[in-house]
């Protein structure tokens, strides 16, 4: 499931904290894959599953 760079921003906010939020809109791109990009994702603290779960898609 795609996604924002800036949705998936605030959730790393939220989930992660503001550095790790700073670092992902540095080098997230405009749009983010959930299963393209899962391996930057956990780097940055998230767990891509249940992100889709929390911002709303369905897998």
């Amino acid at each position: 499931m795609q996604f924002n760079r800036q949705e998936v921003v605030d959730h790393i906010r939220v989930e992660a904290g503001h550095d790790a939020a700073r670092q992902a809109a540095q080098i997230l791109p405009d749009h983010v894959d959930h299963e393209h990009h899962e391996a930057l994702l956990h780097e940055l603290g998230v767990d891509p599953r249940k992100m889709v779960e929390k911002l709303g898609g369905i897998l």
